[in-house]
Formats: C-alpha cells, sequence, structure tokens
C-alpha cells in the first residue's frame, strides 16, 4: 500500500503536468475566438477531453455544440457572453476573473500566434501526458497494494495495452522505416504534378512551379510586373487550376479590366475611358458568360501573418493550389517592427516559406527593386538588387526578374524607331536563382495596349 507520502509525491507529479496546459489552452481559445477558420479547424481535431480546466471545457463545448449548427463564429461568440455569472464560477478555479476577462485574456494571447494548428496540437500533447502519467500512476498503486493478489503480468499487460491505446489515438502520424520513407517519397513524386508557367522557354528552364515553393519575382518599377501576374494567374487557370491573386497596388475592376483585355485581345483602355461600343461590349460579355477562370481576387490588405496562413488555409480547402502576391513591399504589419523594416521583411518571407512548405501550395510574390537598378548601364537586374532585405533570396526557392530593355531605352530618350527590331516588343525573364535546377535567361513577346505578355 502507498504512504501517504507517496500518494502526495504522485498527486503532485500529476498537478505540475497540468500547469503547462493552463497557458496553452487559453491560447487555443483565444485562437479560435478570434478568426473562423481557426474555430472551425479546432473543432475539428480537438476534444472537450483534451482540456484540463474546467472552465476551458465549457467554452470549448459551446464553441463546438455551436459552430457545428451555423458555422458563424459572430453568433457562437454572442452565445457564449450569455452564459450566467453563477454557471462561470461553478467551473473558475480563479473566482475573482469574470467571463468577459477571461475571453480578452484568450484573445490577447493569441495575437501572436501564426499558426494555431501547432497550438492545438500542443493542447492535444499535454492530455497525452496527462493520461500516461495517470497509468503510471494507477500500475504504482496496483504493484503496492499487497491486500489483492494481483499477477505482475496481467498488470504490465493491461498497462501496456492501455498505454499503446493512448499513443495511437494521440499519433498523428506513424513512424516510418527507412524503406517506407523511400517509398512515400516516390509515391509523392509520382501524384505530385507541376504546375507550368504557360510560357514555353520559362517552363524549359524552371519545369513549372512545384506545391511547397515561394517564387519571387523582381521587377523595377513600370516594367510590367502587376500585368505579369495577371497573365501568370490566367496561364495557370487555363490548365484547370484555381489561383488566387492579392494585389495591394490594383482594385478589382482594374485586375478584372486587364483580364478583359488579355482574353479578348481588346484594349482596357476602353473601359477605364468609358468609351465602350456596342461590339466591344458584347465580346466581353460573351467572355464573362463563357468563362472557365476559376481566378479568386483579393485586394485586403495583409496585417497579420497568423490571418494570412488562416485565409491561405482556407484557400488550399477550396482547391486553391497558386497563390501569387502582388507586391512584397506593400505588406506592413501590425506588430510593432517600427522603422525595422529589414526585420519585418525578414519575417514576412520566413513565413510565407513555411506557408507554402506546410500547405503544400505555390506561393508566387513580386518584389520592387532597390534603385541601385537604375544606376547600372541597361538597367539589366541582378540579386543584390531586391529591396530592403536580403531575406527575399534567402527564402525562396526561385528568383526570377522582369526585364523589358526597349522600355529602357525608351526611358533613355529613344523613339521606337530607334530601337532595334530584335528587341521591340520583348520583355526578358531572367531566372537568377534556382534551388532545384537551371538559371538562364528566356525572351517573351510584350503587347503594351493589352498588358499582354505570350511565347
Amino acid at each position: 500500500m502507498l504512504t501517504n507520502q507517496q500518494s502526495d509525491t504522485l498527486a503532485t507529479v500529476l498537478s505540475d503536468a497540468s500547469v503547462g496546459a493552463y497557458e496553452n489552452e487559453h491560447i487555443a481559445i483565444g485562437c479560435m475566438l478570434s478568426n473562423e477558420n481557426a474555430a472551425l479547424y479546432g473543432i475539428k481535431v480537438l476534444e472537450e477531453k483534451h482540456f484540463y480546466y474546467e472552465h476551458n471545457r465549457l467554452i470549448f463545448k459551446v464553441l463546438k455544440e455551436t459552430l457545428e449548427k451555423d458555422q458563424i463564429l459572430e453568433r457562437t461568440i454572442a452565445i457564449i457572453n450569455t452564459i450566467s455569472e453563477e454557471d462561470w464560477q461553478k467551473v473558475l478555479l480563479d473566482k475573482e476573473l469574470t467571463l468577459r476577462e477571461y475571453i480578452a485574456g484568450c484573445l490577447s494571447k493569441a495575437v501572436a500566434i501564426f499558426n494555431p494548428q501547432a497550438c492545438f496540437s500542443t493542447v492535444k500533447e499535454h492530455y497525452v501526458k496527462r493520461e500516461l502519467l495517470k497509468e503510471h500512476i494507477k500500475a504504482i498503486q496496483n504493484f503496492a497494494d499487497t491486500t489483492i493478489a494481483y499477477n505482475i503480468k496481467e498488470i504490465v499487460a493491461s498497462t501496456a495495452d492501455r498505454i499503446k491505446n493512448i499513443i495511437d489515438i494521440s499519433a498523428d502520424q506513424k513512424t516510418l522505416s527507412f524503406k517506407e520513407e523511400c517509398l512515400e517519397v516516390l509515391a509523392d513524386h509520382k501524384n505530385t504534378s507541376l504546375i507550368p508557367t504557360g510560357f514555353t522557354k520559362l517552363d524549359e528552364l524552371i519545369s513549372g512551379f512545384r506545391p511547397g515553393q515561394f517564387i519571387v519575382i523582381g521587377a523595377a518599377t513600370s516594367m510590367g510586373k502587376s500585368a505579369f501576374a495577371v497573365n501568370l494567374a490566367l496561364n495557370i487557370c487555363d490548365q484547370g487550376n484555381k489561383v488566387a491573386l492579392w494585389s495591394f497596388e490594383m482594385d478589382k475592376k482594374e485586375i478584372i479590366h486587364r483580364v478583359f483585355a488579355i482574353r479578348t485581345g481588346l484594349s482596357s483602355n476602353i473601359l477605364k475611358n468609358n468609351t465602350m461600343t456596342e461590339e466591344y461590349y458584347n465580346t466581353v460579355r460573351r467572355y464573362a458568360d463563357s468563362t472557365s477562370d476559376d481566378l479568386v481576387i483579393r485586394v485586403d490588405r495583409v496585417r497579420n501573418m497568423n490571418n494570412f496562413y488562416l485565409e491561405c488555409r482556407a484557400l488550399k480547402i477550396n482547391n486553391v493550389k497558386t497563390i501569387i502576391i502582388d507586391y512584397l513591399q506593400l505588406i506592413n504589419l501590425d506588430q510593432g517592427f517600427g522603422t525595422n523594416r529589414v526585420r519585418e521583411l525578414e519575417q514576412i518571407t520566413n513565413n510565407l516559406k513555411i506557408i507554402a512548405t506546410e500547405l503544400g501550395i505555390t506561393i508566387i510574390a513580386l518584389s520592387q527593386l532597390s534603385r541601385e537598378v537604375h544606376k547600372r548601364d541597361g538597367k539589366r537586374p541582378i540579386l543584390s538588387d531586391l529591396r530592403d532585405s536580403g531575406s527575399i533570396e534567402q527564402d525562396a526557392d526561385i528568383v526570377m526578374f522582369l526585364h523589358r530593355p526597349d522600355f529602357v531605352l525608351i526611358q533613355q530618350g529613344k523613339t521606337f524607331d530607334e530601337i532595334p527590331r530584335e528587341i521591340r516588343n520583348t520583355a526578358d525573364v531572367i531566372v537568377a536563382k534556382n534551388r532545384d535546377g537551371q538559371t538562364g535567361t528566356c525572351s517573351l513577346k510584350f503587347d503594351r495596349n493589352l498588358t499582354k505578355f505570350s511565347n
């Protein structure tokens, strides 16, 4: 039989194991209360029993029951706020904490969390740790109980079975042998379809885009990087893929005008100048009625990488495989970086690479170049021209530059007729870094009236 001191020691061990859960449970609740996507994901991967503290179990129970009915977070929060003070006090350890203070505390703790999924996993890990300790304590008590003639083999076998069940239920993935890992990589490779860019010579260089890649396309001002982003999005749509285009520089109407021009061959200036003829209207209307382009356009600013991760995750669930961002330098986070723009860009690019890898999507981000490119003869960009941070080059799997030699000569005062024929209406795509393949340059045609790039 265990002595009182031994029983107290075991109780203390179990109590200590719950201490780390307190903070993580509050953060998990905060993530779910602050973002609908996180809440919908949380109620799928977590259960009421995973929470050690009764007040967290109560809030999670209300979250789960309400969201499973209508999946609207605002109504769920309203219902949580109707919990009576009497019921709230029944489940509290800290009797001084009001429901309003609890919710505010959970939300404030969740602000800096980039990946709620990892936080939810930690809550489950603490639950598993507690369950394993309970089994350990139960086994010690059984061995120490001299009043009952236990069979030692039975105690060991039953304890081992229960521990195995706990581990099997909690495991997110099984441990593979090296042979199994090799076969899994081959299966992934076979099932992973590359996404061509739609530009033949460029695809010969980079073989297309792969899931998990973070790609940067740099260009000096007025080289046509926004136009290139729209062309690239439409080329990917042509292959039956869904694309999300995040633009911080153009509004939705301007993007759609460019799409009309590229798809119909009619200048977008007609729409901009409000000089649309009936023939033009009918042509554009036919495109709009029959299009199979699956393009998601977002123009809202990114202020928080945690929220952006959740938006990307929701897009991935809705079959988006490629996300294009126009452009990196227009992302400003609400996290108090002050004047330290380099550090802010480091966090942005690092997080974009993590999101691409974790969600298995391709993220393509456009980037401005520094003023150094304008000081160079020919203004041909190089890697060191990437503006604000070396992390852009470091985190990117592929870095490409868009360069128009004819535009540079026009800026220098040349007339169109003075420009050599071979570079008129052309654009060079320079692959300056390619982690998995070749570097080099390919040329495209560029139609300025349609803002259209083509082979």
